[in-house]
């Protein structure tokens, strides 16, 4: 069975959030300890040698966290990795929809902006470039459609028959 995507593209969006907020490496303080704890239970959920690749990842981006610190977060971490979701992370991590829509992240929600409303916003969008699409194929609006078509303007009426005789007569056109 497959893992999910999911902890590959947080991993990747974390990475560029950590990089867009503190550079190259995580600042030596409480919020660096904490960005590198949520690294770590996602690394944890991706299929590989865990404690390598978090090990690597603090090597590369936490240089000054002393290798006792380093091990316990790797006992914590193996021990019980978490799963967050989106919203409750969002909110760990203070990430605002400004900062989510300008770097890209879907998988970690916002602090400005319900799940619900979210959820609107890409389902207007994706209605939106259908109907982009089906404009571009050629397909009219329903208004330009309604205001062409022969129920609306009613030829039938102009030869004194009904609708259904107009029809069974091949839709004959009108005499100008």
């Amino acid at each position: 069975m497959e893992r999910s995507i999911i902890p590959r593209l947080r991993r990747k969006e974390l990475q560029r959030l950590f990089t867009f907020r503190w550079g190259s490496t995580l600042p030596d303080d409480d919020a660096g300890r904490d960005d590198a704890a949520v690294m770590a239970h996602t690394i944890a959920n991706l299929p590989g040698n865990a404690s390598h690749h978090i090990e690597m990842f603090l090597e590369v981006s936490a240089p000054w966290m002393p290798r006792d610190e380093v091990e316990c977060l790797l006992a914590e971490v193996s021990l019980n990795p978490r799963r967050f979701q989106a919203d409750p992370l969002a909110e760990r991590l203070g990430l605002t929809e400004r900062e989510r829509s300008h770097l890209g992240i879907r998988t970690i929600g916002a602090i400005d902006l319900p799940q619900a409303e979210r959820q609107r916003r890409r389902r207007r969008r994706q209605s939106d470039n259908r109907t982009r699409l089906r404009r571009a194929n050629g397909v009219k609006p329903r208004a330009a459609y309604e205001a062409l078509s022969a129920s609306k303007n009613k030829p039938w009426e102009a030869f004194g028959m009904s609708r259904r005789s107009w029809y069974r007569a091949g839709k004959p056109l009108a005499q100008v």
